[in-house]
């Protein structure tokens, strides 16, 4: 999947998903970002969770977009990410 079919195809779903939870700035990194994915690759997501969202929470936001979406992503939060990789994921991400 490519950022043009995720934006047509789904992008709606996962901001609809996101406004239930309070989640904002959705941002795609990876291979779909750079515009090299192939057949099959997993969508990289990030994204700036309210404070103090509970794991429960989180949980319920990945179960929601599990059953909306056909394929398969990875979604990290911006406060979750390792202090390492923290700076290149996000300079590398692209608004959905």
């Amino acid at each position: 999947m490519n950022l043009e079919e995720l934006r047509k195809n789904h992008k709606a779903d996962i901001l609809r998903i996101a406004e239930k939870y309070g989640v904002t700035n959705i941002r795609v990194f990876g291979s779909v970002a750079r515009g090299d994915s192939k057949e099959g690759s997993d969508v990289d997501l990030l994204a700036k969770f309210p404070p103090k969202t509970s794991f429960i929470e989180y949980g319920k936001f990945l179960n929601d977009l599990e059953q909306s979406l056909p394929f398969e992503f990875d979604f990290l939060s911006e406060n979750g990410i390792n202090k390492y990789i923290k700076e290149e994921v996000i300079n590398s991400s692209i608004t959905l």
